[in-house]
């Protein structure tokens, strides 16, 4: 195999989209223990840039303690799909504009939490991107239940393979492990192992000349 084909290959390895990135959100919700209806709402929006690319946030292994919930009562916008309850939330901003969940609340427990996985274009790119991922407790029209924006988790995809956590006085953000991509581990072996060959066989082609040249002067010094 000819170095250039091999570099490309290995450049094209080397080029596999970024891994997912993983946060785990806890929320204690106490201090409105007890609250009537209102919502927990995520949302997974694109800045307002052109520059902004690509991802998508997904919930999963939400759990809760002490709140009562009302399914029919679910509000979806954007690129949304799935619920809590189904095991399974999607937050899709490719289509730009805002992406909402609300998880319609009956009455509001002590705390709940979930995990959130990034992925997608915009972890694969130095570009700025600025998508923001925010968890918000609301009050059935919509108002802050806590703070002034009813903001208690944030997080933010910079753009360049990083997410930068904000968690508030009500909140725990922590970093799961990160997952590769299942394709690029076998691609870089192979890619190594291609190496390997070639410098094998360089060595091979290099050697030969220096071996030949060691046998002619070793007959030549036997005729002397």
């Amino acid at each position: 195999m000819r170095p250039t084909a091999l570099t490309c290959l290995l450049l094209s390895s080397m080029a596999l989209p970024a891994a997912t990135i993983s946060w785990h959100v806890s929320v204690d919700s106490g201090g409105i223990a007890g609250t009537t209806p209102g919502y927990i709402d995520v949302q997974f929006n694109q800045a307002n840039s052109t520059t902004t690319l690509a991802a998508t946030a997904s919930v999963t292994d939400f759990s809760s303690t002490g709140f009562t919930f009302d399914e029919a009562g679910n509000l979806y916008l954007g690129g949304v799909t799935g619920s809590f309850a189904s095991g399974l939330l999607v937050l899709d901003n490719t289509g730009g504009g805002s992406n909402v969940f609300d998880q319609a609340v009956t009455a509001f427990g002590s705390g709940f939490g979930f995990d959130v996985t990034f992925a997608g274009e915009a972890l694969s790119t130095t570009a700025l991107d600025g998508s923001g991922f925010f968890v918000s407790l609301l009050g059935p029209g919509f108002e802050p239940l806590v703070f002034t924006d009813g903001v208690v988790a944030a997080l933010a995809i910079n753009g360049d393979t990083s997410v930068t956590s904000t968690p508030t006085a009500l909140s725990v953000i922590s970093r799961l492990s990160e997952v590769p991509e299942p394709y690029s581990g076998p691609l870089l072996a192979a890619g190594s192992a291609l190496l390997f060959l070639w410098k094998r066989q360089l060595w091979r082609r290099l050697r030969k000349p220096r071996l030949s040249k060691r046998r002619e002067l070793s007959a030549r010094d036997l005729q002397t």
